[in-house]
């Protein structure tokens, strides 16, 4: 299992940095999707949300909680039939994540390159700038979040 957070493009699934605590979806009348990002509490320092690329919807906030989720896989989420505070029914969308640990610079793939982005940022407070080097969620980027990377160097996400 992965403690991290999570990124992903609709359609076109990008890799996956950090396993999301929740995603949440927006939505409104008539129900089409607004905005998703994967939202993750990095211990005490922050809730970073990374934004995901969409499939139509709108709104209010649906929170979707993720668990039992593994490393190197893809994870659609999918709502339908979305009834809005008006009584407007029928809406629907979707998004696609996946998720492959140590890989922070999204590229469906862990390399030398995301090592070494996460040993630039050793000792740095997290920030929305670098959070995604915080492998770990710790709230600290550490010698932890650089070894974490360095077990994961070669493994991809399987081809979209």
């Amino acid at each position: 299992m992965i403690d991290t957070a999570t990124h992903a493009v609709v359609g076109s699934p990008i890799t996956v940095g950090f396993n999301p605590q929740f995603i949440a979806i927006s939505a409104v009348a008539p129900p089409a999707l607004q905005g998703a990002v994967s939202r993750k509490v990095h211990a005490a320092v922050e809730t970073f949300n990374l934004p995901l690329a969409l499939a139509p919807f709108n709104g209010n906030d649906v929170v979707v909680g993720l668990t039992n989720v593994t490393n190197q896989q893809y994870v659609t989420v999918s709502l339908a039939n979305v009834a809005s505070s008006d009584g407007t029914v029928g809406g629907s969308g979707s998004v696609r994540i996946g998720f492959l640990q140590g890989d922070v610079n999204q590229n469906r793939v862990v390399t030398v390159s995301d090592l070494a982005q996460v040993n630039a940022q050793l000792a740095q407070l997290v920030t929305s700038a670098n959070y995604l080097k915080d492998v770990n969620a710790s709230g600290t980027l550490t010698v932890a979040d650089k070894g974490i990377t360095n077990t994961q160097v070669t493994k991809a996400l399987p081809a979209p």
